[in-house]
């Protein structure tokens, strides 16, 4: 290899995806999943009301946290995302809020510890509710598992719009994409996946219970 080759390999390389265990769970740097590529495991896209469900058998992702900080297969009407629909709406946002408390934690999801801005939060909600009224439609991505004895649909893509949904109960506004488990064969969900299920189960059950439901749904 030449110099040059060497100096362009070792300054312009695309960063590889680091997993790591934390105090709170599982975190990542690098190499995140683009959510528009869920587009390629579609099956079949239907309206939520046509499959006589309600918004709680719509539950959060694996988040890869512990057991005692995951929101990991919460229904969505108790999820923070519902909650921050709320507080915006009411105008009760505040730092102190679940959602907020939870992102600077980083036990909202898999991602690290962050600070959004109120305002960002508040207008990125007021333009999703007037996409919402305009278009009469908000699609999501998600995937029909069994957990323990009932069938859920955990949700790959799209929390905050269907728990925007959830909380103006407007059902007939919601279609959900349905999902072929093809898509943990991408190198991300791989990585994430294989390394949160060799955890200790004492830590991460929940976790493990719904990732392998995901993995092994047909």
């Amino acid at each position: 290899m030449t110099l040059l080759r060497r100096f362009f390999t070792r300054y312009f390389q695309a960063p590889r995806l680091t997993v790591f265990e934390t105090e709170v769970g599982v975190k990542y740097r690098f190499g995140r999943f683009d959510s528009n590529k869920f587009v390629d495991y579609v099956i079949q896209e239907v309206p939520f009301q046509s499959l006589g469900i309600s918004f709680s058998d719509l539950v959060l992702p694996p988040d890869l946290l512990r057991d005692r900080y995951t929101l990991c297969g919460m229904a969505l009407p108790l999820s923070p995302h519902f909650q921050l629909m709320e507080e915006i709406d009411t105008g009760t946002l505040a730092m102190g809020s679940e959602y907020m408390s939870r992102c600077k934690m980083g036990t909202l999801d898999a991602r690290l510890p962050s600070n959004p801005r109120m305002t960002d939060l508040t207008q990125q909600y007021w333009r999703q509710k007037k996409e919402m009224i305009q278009h009469e439609t908000v699609t999501i991505s998600v995937i029909k598992v069994s957990l323990g004895s009932r069938q859920k649909y955990v949700i790959a893509d799209g929390k905050h719009r269907a728990a925007m949904v959830a909380y103006f109960d407007r059902p007939e506004y919601l279609h959900l994409r349905l999902l072929s488990n093809a898509f943990t064969q991408d190198p991300f969900f791989q990585h994430v996946y294989s390394y949160t299920l060799g955890l200790d189960s004492h830590e991460y059950s929940i976790n493990q219970d719904v990732i392998r439901a995901i993995l092994d749904e047909s």
